[in-house]
């Protein structure tokens, strides 16, 4: 008995893939798919079990070789790949033939599998897979009718949960607004000049890391005689310029992470993956390498707080004041009011999709501090400056559908949560929202660049590490203006 066709909506061949290879797993199981949008069938027969179950991972290697071909393929033609080495036949014993054909149209890819039976046995298999059919156009979502905050539904206690607004397979948050035309609109309206601004502080600072976090360690070794060269970096993703990912802060009372999943279905520890075609779906699921591979790219706004206080903003101030009404490296709550009159005085109205980005004066005032004032940052309590955590700062965050928010602060949010039963902006933000935090970005030149052009809108791009169900990671980011 064939397997019933595989139909799946999707946007990457990774997610095809995925999905494919769910249903071909739960049609040999004769199990339902435990997630996605996939249409299933019967199972197969036991004889086909048991041959199948012993020749899975190859098979589904196979599969993704196959599909691997669509990518060259010119639109509305078909490719016949007859495979004929002998690991082909050590794979598949009961086989004198296999063929993929792989069509691929305007917005769609189109994988078929047929193989032939040797035995009388093997002859229910006549097709490993009938159809399955992936999305191959850019997502049409445009995400124009987005609730307010007020709309979101509750998770048990807590206020503003979005996990129905991205859906409940969902892996990227508030990234899913960063679509192809809003990158598109950024990159052509914003890049003008070509001037570009590295937003990362270098990756040896701060040299002892605040939280107790492992201070980073860069071994440079000289291969001699040879004139040749090898680095070695062990970091703790969080100890310097970061992006806090959806693995790094969940619901606390709830024990779960973003999207309602699980702390207890993590693993932890040094968890070795040698096969890149069979990885874990739940080691990876939530991981910061799904934002590594869509991209964190589009419209950054810079609101400079340092430059609003100064006076530099509106020329009554003067350049280089040292001077703030409050110290970055104690507990200060930024106000949605303060955010708003910064951005009117540097002439920023928000749009969706924008990745906000705050100079709050922590940088600022480390380089201008002594070293021992620099290393006992790492022993003092978690008390340092940023947004306020109010049910008006998740409004103005949340209505505004940023896609992502950054400071230069050490945890973007004032620490540590300062009234009765308030909890931490980062449940919200990362737990509920899926919205990428932003720590310790290097916004130093940024402020010059911006103050010299007098624009505090420009491109902004960031690639984090592909780190497999990582937590978090440097965001490599940079501004083009």
């Amino acid at each position: 008995m064939p397997l019933s066709p595989c139909s799946v909506q999707t946007n990457t061949v990774e997610q095809f893939l995925s999905y494919f290879l769910i249903h071909l797993r739960s049609s040999i199981s004769n199990e339902p798919p435990v997630r996605g949008n996939i249409n299933h069938g019967g199972g197969i027969s036991h004889t086909a079990l048991n041959i199948m179950e012993e020749q899975q991972t190859r098979a589904l290697k196979m599969i993704q070789y196959a599909v691997k071909f669509s990518t060259a393929i010119q639109d509305g033609t078909s490719y016949q790949a007859m495979p004929s080495s002998s690991q082909l036949w050590t794979s598949f014993p009961f086989c004198r033939a296999l063929t993929f054909i792989i069509e691929r149209g305007t917005s769609t890819i189109v994988l078929k599998m047929f193989c032939i039976p040797v035995t009388p046995e093997a002859g229910q298999i006549t097709i490993l897979a009938d159809t399955a059919v992936v999305d191959a156009t850019p997502s049409a979502k445009t995400w124009k009718d987005l609730p307010n905050f007020d709309d979101l539904p509750m998770f048990k206690n807590m206020k503003g949960c979005a996990w129905e607004v991205w859906g409940k397979d969902d892996q990227l948050g508030t990234i899913n607004l960063l679509t192809d035309e809003v990158v598109k609109k950024a990159a052509a309206e914003e890049i003008i000049t070509g001037t570009t601004v590295s937003l990362n502080w270098p990756l040896q600072f701060p040299s002892k890391p605040l939280f107790g976090r492992k201070s980073p360690e860069v071994n440079m070794i000289l291969k001699s005689p040879r004139v040749v060269r090898d680095d070695e970096i062990h970091i703790n993703t969080q100890s310097g310029t970061q992006w806090d990912g959806l693995r790094h802060f969940g619901l606390q009372e709830h024990g779960v992470f973003y999207n309602n999943t699980p702390q207890d279905a993590m693993e932890s520890g040094i968890v070795p993956i040698h096969d890149p075609l069979a990885i874990d779906p739940a080691l990876a699921h939530i991981g910061i390498q799904n934002w590594a591979n869509h991209g964190i790219c589009g419209r950054g706004v810079l609101l400079d707080i340092v430059r609003y206080y100064s006076g530099e903003l509106d020329g009554t101030g003067s350049p280089g004041l040292t001077e703030l009404p409050y110290d970055p490296w104690t507990t200060h709550g930024l106000t949605v009011a303060e955010l708003e009159a910064c951005a009117e005085k540097q002439g920023v109205k928000f749009r969706q999709g924008d990745i906000l980005i705050l100079r709050v004066g922590f940088i600022r005032k480390y380089q201008n501090a002594t070293q021992e004032a620099r290393d006992a940052l790492a022993a003092r309590p978690e008390t340092f400056a940023g947004i306020e955590q109010s049910e008006d700062m998740k409004r103005f965050l949340w209505n505004n559908h940023f896609a992502a928010i950054a400071s230069d602060q050490p945890a973007l949010e004032v620490r540590w949560p300062t009234g009765e039963g308030t909890p931490h902006m980062h449940q919200t933000l990362l737990g509920l929202w899926g919205m990428p935090i932003g720590e310790m970005f290097d916004v130093e030149q940024l402020s010059q660049v911006c103050a010299k052009m007098g624009r505090y809108t420009f491109f902004f791009s960031s690639w984090p590490l592909a780190i497999i169900g990582g937590c978090a990671s440097p965001p490599n980011a940079a501004a083009y203006f």
